[in-house]
């Protein structure tokens, strides 16, 4: 005898639960995926509210980085487009979305030129906010992610960071 209860198979099991899973789809109960943003608040043990600014200050071109206080203070929507950049890198789940969130931040950067941002570069790095996006977001898909204490002990973030700009990967970026 068929069911009364739409969606419900005689065995009793709703008819979603009969689906196949679809590769690439979460599954129900699954934790949602991780973001740049949470993995990196995780890794740094920096409070979720610090994350722009440690981003921010770990990207920053290193000759910029005298001169950003003077900028923000004269300007303070001078890294207006930095912070949105890096808010929007951080909602990042892979290094697909990674490296469309740092062409959409170079196309910005060309499309508004300025003398400071564009020839004298006093603004982040999107090579290295893009490095550090998919290293933390591969190392945590690989399940390689630990805590910073025990990856590095006595270091701090910046300098995990810097260690990772470094990387013969990036040609030394860092410097």
């Amino acid at each position: 005898m068929p069911s009364i209860n739409p969606g419900v198979s005689e065995s009793g099991r709703h008819a979603e639960d009969l689906r196949q899973p679809v590769p690439g789809e979460p599954q129900r109960g699954a934790s949602p995926p991780k973001g740049f943003r949470s993995i990196f608040v995780k890794q740094s043990g920096c409070p979720p509210l610090e994350f722009e600014e440690r981003v921010f200050k770990a990207c920053l071109y290193w000759h910029a980085k005298p001169f950003a206080w003077v900028f923000k203070s004269l300007n303070p929507r001078f890294f207006e487009l930095d912070r949105t950049m890096i808010r929007y890198l951080g909602d990042t789940i892979n290094s697909r979305e990674v490296g469309t969130e740092i062409a959409c931040f170079r196309e910005a950067n060309l499309a508004h030129p300025s003398f400071f941002r564009t020839l004298l570069r006093i603004r982040v790095s999107g090579r290295k906010a893009g490095h550090l996006a998919t290293t933390l977001l591969a190392r945590a898909r690989r399940g390689e992610a630990r805590e910073t204490e025990n990856e590095l002990p006595g270091t701090s973030v910046e300098q995990q960071v810097a260690d990772l700009l470094a990387s013969p990967s990036l040609g030394n970026v860092a410097r």
